[in-house]
């Protein structure tokens, strides 16, 4: 037996020389629980790195030091290990290699607008941002979340439209698909209440340079929060889940879609990077309580986890409005980087976005080449899913080899789709505070200097 003085410790944890692959407990260093005996070691390696139960350690802040001085080198050993990392398993299934897009360089606008209770107000107002958007150069134009409706759940079911019916049943999305073939421009149209059946849903639309519809992309995750004193929340008094993640390639590359809460949930960002996208948009209405705390935060994380663009768009603030959007609709590099921003009035901000850098930073950090698929995956469920339904040959003129959809479900572009939230797939791929006026903040980042 070994012994000791006590120490303070946080985790527990062994390192071991290697004897014909067992381990050799005269060569260790063992942190366990006090005033607990101390634990047997297992006598092979594979007893703790398997998925079996590793040796029980009772909860306890302090710990006795088992040390000998009989340690040796080990990096030899550790050389061995690495071979059965495996980070290509990290990714069930396989994670897909990052889109090439068909432009590496382009100005994406993010149009931070003043939403009312005025729904055809609303329209025409964001109709104009998108044209002042498009005539800086903008090819890639995102708008905010609930741009159309006072966001409230009083609002969703007066504002909804039937989106797959289109034309005067949802005059929202009938002037997003016609500026976005005017103008020749990719649109990612914020979201909007749509009405399906007896269900609501707070729903993405993004539209194509030919004014198709390309993907339509329902809030996954509902707002319900309930912050004492600040602010409560709860979505899914009238509002549905979607369920489906929505990865879609475009002429500005393959883009993934959140709305909002979305963003918060890391796995959601993990999948879309696995599936090869180049970038994630997600249109959000942060309020005055998570926004100065999480809204910048959140979007930085999720871009340098997963080493990819990150866009996002809000409402502009309305103090007198019954929901204070916070605003900052930003765009963060692959890196963590605040490319652009903006404070919360009315803004168009209008960025470059450079994909060159995210193989840049994949090379400086190659994150992917590190996981470890032999402690952890990351499960697409749809994708794992899709192997027993029918393969779908060509969808929205582009070949989709790796998503599949049932019999009975017709293709997205028919524009008549099935009420059921799973019949929304994403396509894959064709290709294998300071003053915003003064051009810059505090941070010396690009901020917003126009006002739609």
């Amino acid at each position: 037996m070994c012994h000791g003085r006590k120490m303070k410790a946080g985790l527990a944890f062994m390192t071991c020389t290697f004897q014909s692959g067992n381990l050799n407990p005269c060569h260790c260093n063992f942190l366990f629980p006090s005033p607990n005996p101390p634990l047997s070691l297992p006598t092979t390696l594979r007893s703790i790195t398997s998925f079996g139960n590793p040796p029980a350690l009772r909860t306890t802040s302090t710990y006795y030091n088992c040390n000998t001085n009989h340690l040796k080198q080990i990096h030899a050993g550790f050389a061995t290990m690495a071979s059965a990392y495996n980070p290509e398993q990290a990714r069930v299934p396989a994670a897909l290699p990052l889109a090439t897009p068909p432009v590496t360089k382009f100005k994406i606008a993010l149009c931070q607008l003043l939403v009312t209770a005025d729904k055809e107000r609303n329209i025409a107002h964001a109709r104009k941002a998108i044209e002042e958007a498009a005539g800086k150069g903008a090819q890639l134009v995102l708008l905010p979340e609930i741009w159309n409706s006072p966001y409230s759940n009083d609002s969703f079911p007066v504002y909804a439209e039937d989106i797959d019916a289109g034309g005067d049943a949802s005059p929202s999305t009938a002037m997003l698909s016609e500026v976005a073939r005017t103008l020749k421009i990719t649109l990612v149209g914020g979201s909007i209440p749509e009405r399906c059946g007896d269900k609501l849903y707070n729903t993405c639309c993004v539209f194509g340079a030919d004014g198709k519809l390309k993907a339509k992309h329902r809030k996954i995750h509902l707002f319900d929060i309930d912050i004492p004193g600040k602010i409560t929340f709860i979505e899914s008094k009238t509002l549905t889940a979607g369920e489906t993640p929505t990865v879609v390639d475009t002429d500005v590359g393959r883009i993934a879609i959140g709305i909002c809460y979305d963003i918060r949930f890391q796995e959601l960002a993990m999948l879309y990077a696995a599936r090869g996208a180049n970038m994630i948009c997600y249109p959000g209405a942060f309020n005055m309580t998570t926004g100065p705390l999480h809204w910048e935060l959140l979007q930085r994380a999720r871009a340098v986890d997963n080493q990819i663009y990150v866009a996002t768009c809000s409402p502009a603030r309305d103090a007198s409005a019954g929901y204070v959007a916070w605003g900052h609709s930003t765009l963060v590099g692959p890196f963590g980087e605040v490319l652009a921003t903006t404070e919360h009035d009315e803004a168009i901000v209008v960025a470059e976005i450079d994909y060159s850098a995210i193989e840049l930073r994949r090379t400086n950090l190659p994150l992917e080449k590190q996981k470890r698929g032999d402690l952890y995956q990351l499960v697409d469920v749809q994708r794992l899913n899709s192997q027993s339904t029918k393969e779908v040959s060509s969808c929205h003129g582009f070949v989709c080899p790796n998503f599949k959809v049932q019999e009975d479900e017709p293709c997205l572009e028919s524009r008549n789709i099935s009420c059921r939230p799973s019949t929304v797939y994403p396509t894959l791929s064709r290709w294998g505070p300071a003053n915003p006026r003064e051009g810059s903040d505090t941070r010396g980042r690009a901020t917003a200097a126009t006002q739609p």
